[in-house]
């Protein structure tokens, strides 16, 4: 019966089968994007990240969770730095040149 079997099955071994490796997506995982140190390390990744973005700041894990205006009227940026438990919010937002900088988050232990 196996002989039957493998004979049976011989034939597919000689036909092209289609190719069902993953395509690209836009689904596809968030790009990964390094910051460079510089005086702002946090400000300079908030400049760069798109939301769901993923990068390093100071070689901790951060990811841009959302922009919003702020009351102030400034454009910021929510960041996750960390992973797992050790995670914690930071926020960025832009100054008075226009660019992002490191900021206070107003509302500490309300992410989650």
């Amino acid at each position: 019966m196996f002989g039957v079997l493998a004979l049976a099955l011989l034939p597919g071994c000689g036909m092209q089968w289609p190719d069902l490796s993953p395509v690209a997506s836009s689904s596809a995982a968030p790009p990964v994007s390094t910051v460079p140190r510089g005086p702002d390390p946090l400000g300079d990744f908030a400049e760069t990240a798109t939301p769901g973005g993923v990068g390093f700041v100071n070689g901790e894990r951060a990811r841009l969770v959302r922009s919003y205006n702020a009351a102030s009227g400034r454009e910021c940026r929510e960041i996750i730095l960390g992973a797992g438990n050790s995670e914690r919010v930071a926020v960025a937002c832009r100054n008075g040149a226009g660019q992002f900088v490191s900021s206070t988050p107003l509302l500490r232990g309300s992410f989650r």
